[in-house]
This record gives C-alpha cells, structure tokens and sequence, in this order.
C-alpha cells in the first residue's frame, strides 16, 4: 500500500471513530473532501457524513443544513472511507 493511501485509510478511519465518540455529543456532522461509496464503487465530493449515537445515519452533501443538535467536525484534504 502506498504511503499516500495509507495516509488517506488511516485519517478516513481515525474521523470515524472520532466522530463516532463524539467527544459526548449524540449526533456528529464529518466533512470531508471526498467519500467513497463502497455500494457504487464512486467518489462523492464534498460529502458530509451524519453519524448518530455511533453510527451512519446519513450522507448528504456540505451545502446543506447541519442538523440540529449535531457537532460539526471538518477535516479537509481527506477521502472518508466507510467501514
């Protein structure tokens, strides 16, 4: 594995799982530069993913809202990876 994608493979599933925890908060919004979605095999850019009580619950692009009560996490230059 290259350096490069180990780097993007590590900081995708560090995000996660910081997001996951949340630093206590319920529900956490994760910006990213891209996302790759395992389903289609495509790269989505400027994804947000919404991570509620540890787990996805949505996947929406940055232009829209963050939703209510949600902790917005940015972290550019990054791929995210879903596990």
């Amino acid at each position: 594995m290259s350096t490069r994608i180990a780097t993007v493979v590590t900081a995708a599933a560090a995000a996660w799982t910081l997001a996951a925890a949340g630093a206590g908060a319920a529900s956490v919004a994760v910006s990213a530069d891209r996302l790759l979605d395992v389903a289609s095999g495509k790269y989505v850019d400027k994804p947000r993913g919404v991570i509620t009580d540890g787990r996805i619950s949505a996947v929406e692009h940055q232009g829209e809202a963050v939703p209510a009560g949600a902790e917005p996490v940015d972290l550019p230059g990054v791929t995210l990876l879903p596990p």
